[in-house]
């Protein structure tokens, strides 16, 4: 019985926390940046972290230890490629959830789990519909190289409201591969 009811647990509370990280990732996220870079990552690592938590919560661990999972986390976040602060921001704010979805009573606390759940959804949300600034960012490969100089802005910037049917405000060239005739840009819309 008591299997059951864990077997129950696990899967309700994986069910919540996977509800509320595709709000925040696919609804939330991606309405307001457009773009798909981080999806997999927000929706594994969360999912990840979930597992490894729910299953550790029954396992008497010191404070240490805990930190310490989370300062492996740190060295990895240092040996990949930068994550502009936002999406650091969410991937931490998704990691947070996970925790806590995994570590809350389900059995005794559904209510404040949804409430958790609730406020996590809401916050980013609301934050980012009252930015001041309309201006979003898009990241984005383009695969002519050729207009990557000062001297080729212009058309550069004529192609992109072209191809996209956009109304660009700034091009920032973030990467050039030369053997593949592809850069990485963001753009700024209005």
């Amino acid at each position: 019985m008591e299997n059951a009811l864990n077997i129950t647990s696990l899967l309700l509370s994986f069910l919540i926390n996977l509800i509320s990280c595709s709000i925040i990732t696919y609804v939330v996220y991606q309405r307001i940046h457009r773009q798909r870079d981080y999806d997999f990552s927000f929706m594994i690592l969360s999912n990840v972290i979930f597992f490894l938590c729910f299953f550790l919560s029954g396992v008497e661990m010191q404070l240490g230890l805990a930190l310490g999972l989370f300062a492996i986390f740190g060295i990895i976040r240092y040996r990949t490629n930068p994550i502009p602060i936002r999406e650091m921001t969410y991937l931490f704010m998704l990691i947070a959830l996970a925790v806590i979805n995994a570590l809350i009573n389900i059995k005794t606390q559904v209510i404040e789990s949804l409430i958790v759940n609730l406020v996590f959804i809401s916050l980013p949300f609301i934050i980012e519909s009252l930015k001041r600034d309309s201006k979003q960012q898009i990241s984005l490969t383009y695969d002519n190289i050729l207009l990557a100089g000062m001297n080729t802005r212009k058309e550069l910037k004529d192609d992109l409201e072209k191809r996209l049917n956009l109304s660009i405000l700034d091009i920032k060239i973030e990467r050039i591969d030369v053997a593949q005739n592809k850069m990485k840009l963001t753009i700024v819309i209005d």
